[in-house]
């Protein structure tokens, strides 16, 4: 769980960029959006804040990247 990072890029080929874990939930998506998971303790979806929902759904050919084995990068304190 720890070992999880997804990162987005947008239409047009710019460079990616990382979409950063929120630990706490939707609660915690403040302005910076993110990531979570539907499940801290039994994980098996990966849940966009809507903020992130709405960029990624915006991009006619932008993709999204999981990767896994690298420690998670966590959202900066806002």
């Amino acid at each position: 769980m720890d070992l999880v990072n997804v990162e987005y890029q947008p239409s047009g080929g710019a460079p990616e960029e990382p979409i950063y874990h929120v630990p706490g939930g939707k609660a915690d998506c403040g302005t910076v959006g993110g990531w979570y998971y539907d499940d801290p303790d039994h994980p098996r979806q990966i849940i966009f804040c809507d903020s992130t929902c709405a960029t990624v759904q915006a991009s006619t050919d932008g993709k999204v990247t999981v990767t896994y084995g690298c420690e998670t990068v966590i959202a900066p304190p806002e």
